[in-house]
């Protein structure tokens, strides 16, 4: 808009002032004129009026435009506190992101820390598992059949069950039935539950039950079964259900132990571990038998199509985007109220991780003490010389464990097994070399005794070191304090 010279105001005030300032001057303004020159001024009259309109037409003009710059004035205002707003959304959301991203880095460590659960959870039920391989359950004794003495009772009656003469005699580590005993006359007989001595009879006993099916003992019907963990009896559970509909899709399949499923299609076998994971090969395979409908699509129907519908629903649509994209502001307010939200959400979740950290810890003690059980008639060697390979690691080890004892040549000492546990080449200074597992856990204790009396132990020039078996987990720790027992030892200073 162009300026007044000399002044820097606008054109449309310079003219407001002049415009007042004559009207200040106007003859209207003056007081009535004499009577001798009242005829004079006739002539002008006309004049002055339109001048005065032209006068009273500039100011109104002018009060407009005044109140026009007045309204700029606000709505620029206005627009930079919109800025400012639209900043301060911006903002925000970039510290929403910014907490996403942490949620999301979160959840993160959370998934692995529920797959080394899951890893855990596996490996405790594969212990479980393994701890009662020597197992067998029977059900259908009536309860106070086996008299006082329910071991000598299954002595008996097993090998009349199966047909077997056990050589050597069945031997048994435990037996109970499980559960709280129940009145007499009410409900089932409570199942028994026996732990065998040798790994090897109890399969034997476990394949003629599977292949006769319910075994019979005069009147009563007696069923054999391994026994599992409750993780392992659920998933072979689903895995029976499955086993109808298998069936009906022409599909062969077999339940082995301890729980996997394996099924043969078309020539080709798979193995399951997972129920879910067969249900879904399941409904794979059952979609593909199902016959398809198929339809012909021409062009006719194609130029049949009405598009008014179309045009229609793309139009609301452009409409709710648009209502979407001018109701940001809202959307910001809800974000803001979502963090909140989410803010106490990562506080509870944060409360939920320490809780299964916890249970991760007591979960890892629990999978170290059940692998140290299976370790219980195990002894680690220190020292075993390297040109000891195959069977004469067996030899080796028989030969020292008669000479801690005292023990002559003739007398029987039985391992069921001894091999290396290293890799060739890798370090030997703290690690052991050789494991032994002594048959009998009696023998294993009197070795270890004997070995601590006789430390250190010198055999055909080397210097050997026998411990307890143990997990790896509790053998890193057992590592750990080799230096403080040295020194201990050292001063001849006793320790436990």
């Amino acid at each position: 808009m162009p300026r007044g010279k000399g002044t820097g105001k606008p054109a449309r005030q310079l003219l407001f002032s002049e415009a007042l300032r004559q009207q200040k001057h106007s003859p209207t303004q003056n007081p009535l004129p004499h009577p001798h020159i009242a005829s004079d001024n006739m002539a002008e009259g006309s004049q002055g009026a339109s001048m005065d309109y032209i006068l009273q037409e500039i100011l109104a003009v002018g009060r407009k435009l005044e109140g026009m710059d007045s309204a700029m004035v606000a709505l620029t205002a206005e627009t930079r506190s919109i800025r400012l707003e639209i900043a301060g959304f911006q903002s925000q959301i970039s510290g929403l992101d910014q907490q996403v991203t942490t949620v999301e880095t979160q959840v993160a460590s959370w998934t692995d820390s529920g797959q080394e659960l899951m890893y855990l959870r596996n490996k405790m039920t594969d212990l479980e598992d393994r701890s009662r391989r020597n197992n067998i359950r029977l059900s259908g004794l009536p309860e106070g059949i086996e008299g006082t003495d329910l071991i000598t009772y299954l002595r008996d009656i097993l090998p009349k069950l199966t047909g077997i003469t056990f050589d050597p005699p069945l031997e048994f580590k435990r037996v109970h039935r499980l559960g709280p005993k129940r009145q007499e006359g009410k409900g089932r007989p409570r199942s028994i539950i026996a732990c065998l001595l040798r790994h090897g009879q109890a399969r034997q006993i476990l394949q003629i039950a599977r292949a006769q099916g319910p075994l019979r003992l005069d009147t009563l019907e007696i069923r054999l079964s391994a026994d599992f963990s409750k993780e392992t009896v659920d998933r072979r559970r689903a895995f029976l259900s499955l086993r109808l509909r298998i069936r009906h899709l022409d599909v062969k399949c077999g339940l082995f132990e301890p729980a996997r499923m394996w099924i043969t299609k078309n020539g080709e076998s798979r193995t399951f571990f997972d129920p879910e994971d067969l249900r879904t090969f399941l409904d794979r395979v059952q979609e593909q038998a199902q016959p398809m409908e198929t339809s012909t699509l021409t062009f006719q129907d194609i130029r049949g199509v009405d598009l008014h519908p179309l045009k229609s629903n793309l139009f609301h649509d452009i409409q709710d985007l648009r209502h979407d994209l001018a109701s940001v502001g809202d959307r910001v307010s809800a974000l803001e109220d979502s963090k909140m939200v989410r803010r106490e959400e990562t506080e509870m979740m944060g409360q939920e991780i320490i809780h299964l950290q916890v249970q991760q810890e007591e979960m890892r003690l629990q999978a170290e003490e059940l692998e140290n059980r299976s370790h219980c008639k195990s002894i680690l060697l220190w020292g075993v010389p390297a040109g000891a390979k195959g069977s004469d690691i067996m030899e080796y080890v028989q030969a020292l464990f008669r000479s801690i004892l005292d023990w002559d040549d003739n007398t029987q000492l039985r391992l069921d097994k001894a091999h290396r546990v290293n890799r060739p080449g890798s370090p030997t200074a703290h690690t052991p070399n050789v494991v032994a597992f002594v048959h009998l856990f009696q023998v294993k204790e009197e070795i270890l005794r004997a070995a601590r009396v006789k430390h250190p132990i010198n055999f055909r020039s080397h210097t050997i070191s026998l411990y307890q078996g143990v997990s790896t987990l509790t053998l890193q720790r057992q590592t750990e304090f080799i230096q403080v027992t040295d020194y201990l030892r050292s001063k001849e200073m006793s320790y436990g």
